[in-house]
């Protein structure tokens, strides 16, 4: 969220009466724009305004991609991860698909073994290439 003036927000507003830019400051507070920063204490004028705002950013909607996450993947995919942010599984897309495409199409067998990360000590699978 970025700081912003109460005189900021009004400053294509400044040739309106006080009310009425009141009344604006309201509509953007109702639809959930800003939000006041109340350590900011207010204008002094009455109905009373806050003298800073946090303009808030739209969250954008990853509804289709946590859809895709929790019923497509193989079981053999720990999905935990992405569903708690899925702005990074936007990133990761094009791989995570096709390792799970692979996944899919190949049983766990040879070109499978499930090791340890030595750094983070989490489960892995390491795939071995055909040919290699």
């Amino acid at each position: 969220m970025k700081r912003i003036s109460l005189d900021d927000l009004l400053h294509t507003r400044q040739n309106l009466a006080y009310q009425e830019q009141y009344e604006y400051i309201m509509k953007l507070l109702e639809k959930g724009q800003i939000k006041p920063v109340k350590a900011s204490k207010s204008n002094g004028k009455k109905p009373a305004l806050y003298r800073e705002y946090w303009m808030v950013e739209e969250q954008k909607d990853y509804s289709n991609y946590i859809e895709e996450i929790k019923y497509t993947f193989s079981t053999m995919i720990s999905v935990d991860y992405y569903l708690a942010h899925p702005n990074m599984y936007e990133k990761d897309r094009i791989w995570v698909l096709m390792l799970n495409e692979y996944l899919k199409k190949h049983t766990l067998g040879d070109d499978f073994k499930i090791v340890k990360d030595k750094e983070t000590q989490k489960e892995c699978v390491e795939i071995r290439m055909q040919g290699a």
